[in-house]
């Protein structure tokens, strides 16, 4: 951030020196006498044209580059815990990254990650991902793990250590994808199990209309790559009500 005020403050100052010459020009039209000195302005307006032209369009470039990076995708805090800070703050390491900045730019484990740093390509978190790390991954790992670790070094007569933090992203994202497929697959069971146990049509067409409301919010829930799951779901139990429906119009 920075670095990019500083580039921006360069090519403004830039900008206002040329407005001074711009002023230096004019004053020189106006006292401009015969033709080699109307020459002689005509060039030094050109490389004023063709200068203010450069710095110009660097400064439309600075203001579109920095929109971009103040409007970047943000780096998540798990993302950079389990990627950068477990490895930079090893002891074997030292204290600087492997880029040569000091490693406590990146912060500790934890720590919410500075606006300074951004992604290239945007990935959110799914809501349900979130919920399932921090409301259940971690309290589970900090009072039932961590209590376990120290009970058995207690027993083993060994002291009890610091407990660092590490969840694996490979078995997580497995963890919550089956989650996801099973609110997907009981989102949709469920609304139609009511929907077929219900006696009159009058009672049906006012269940429908209510499960239709909370159905949507469903599907915001799960992650990009669950939405196909979703998506395969509801077209088996679309089936499933067509054939249940069927075989209730022959009964």
């Amino acid at each position: 951030m920075l670095l990019r005020a500083i580039r921006y403050h360069y090519f403004e100052f830039k900008a206002g020196g040329l407005k001074c010459r711009w002023a230096e020009l004019q004053q020189k039209h106006r006292t401009c006498e015969g033709d080699v000195q109307a020459q002689s302005l005509f060039d030094e307006f050109e490389t004023f044209v063709l200068e203010t032209d450069e710095v110009l369009t660097s400064l439309s470039r600075i203001f579109r580059e920095d929109s971009e990076m103040a409007h970047a995708p943000t780096v998540p805090r798990d993302a950079m815990d389990t990627r950068y800070r477990r490895k930079l703050h090893d002891p074997h390491t030292g204290n600087l990254a492997p880029n040569g900045r000091p490693a406590s730019d990146y912060g500790v484990v934890g720590e919410s990650v500075s606006p300074e740093f951004a992604t290239i390509w945007d990935v959110p978190e799914s809501p349900l991902r979130g919920f399932i790390l921090r409301r259940i991954i971690e309290p589970i790992y900090d009072h039932v793990f961590v209590r376990l670790c120290d009970a058995y070094s207690s027993y083993r007569g060994r002291p009890s250590g610091n407990h660092e933090k590490e969840i694996y992203e490979g078995p997580l994202d497995l963890f919550v994808s089956a989650v996801e497929c099973l609110v997907a697959a009981v989102s949709l069971a469920v609304p139609v199990i009511v929907i077929l146990n219900l006696n009159t049509q009058k009672q049906r067409l006012v269940a429908a209309t209510c499960l239709t409301l909370v159905f949507p919010f469903v599907a915001l829930l799960l992650s990009k790559q669950a939405q196909p799951i979703f998506q395969l779901t509801a077209g088996f139990w679309a089936v499933v009500v067509v054939f249940l429906s069927t075989a209730n119009l022959r009964r």
